[in-house]
């Protein structure tokens, strides 16, 4: 047994976000100031519309991508431990296997449930279910999702500047405005 008091992990992570987003914009404000780029201008070959893009001259700091891929690994860690600590106050004897669930639909925000909250109180699942982290749902905490699970066990996030944000993943649910 740790000596974590129920639920102090989690709040302890999210401190850690929140002082990661502090650095993220310690570095970001600075890169974004001093941003150079060039207008490429080109035709769409299918709709023949034209189409304006910037290539950014500086490459992203290798600092940004860390500090993004911190806030967003320690919310998603904060999220599966608060279920990990409220299945065992309401009863479950450990945490393992019991995950905040994300799904791509509702559908198989459903299937995760079922899967990642096993032998949880039902009143806990039903509050979990609330949040509709699944796409289409609360499409913010589904991108969060979405940027951690395969970040997991892979390089640090993918980070790109198009000509009105900084996008973080692949993911355009995730964007960074600013002006250039």
């Amino acid at each position: 047994m740790d000596d974590f008091a129920p639920f102090e992990s989690p709040k302890l992570l999210i401190d850690g976000a929140k002082t990661s987003i502090l650095d993220f914009k310690s570095l970001y404000d600075p890169f974004i100031q001093s941003c150079t780029y060039d207008v490429v201008y080109s035709t769409d070959p299918n709709t023949r519309q034209k189409i304006v893009k910037l290539r950014f001259q500086q490459r992203l700091s290798p600092q940004l991508r860390l500090s993004a891929s911190r806030i967003v690994n320690d919310m998603r860690h904060a999220l599966d431990q608060a279920a990990c600590d409220g299945a065992i106050l309401l009863g479950r004897a450990d945490g393992k296997g019991v995950y905040f669930p994300f799904g791509k639909t509702p559908k198989n925000l459903d299937d995760e449930v079922k899967e990642r909250c096993k032998r949880v109180d039902p009143g806990l699942v039903t509050f979990i279910r609330t949040f509709n982290s699944h796409y289409g749902g609360d499409d913010l905490l589904y991108g969060l999702g979405s940027l951690a699970g395969p970040n997991k066990h892979q390089r640090i996030l993918r980070m790109s500047l198009d000509s009105t944000a900084m996008v973080i993943g692949s993911s355009r649910l995730f964007r960074l405005f600013c002006v250039y």
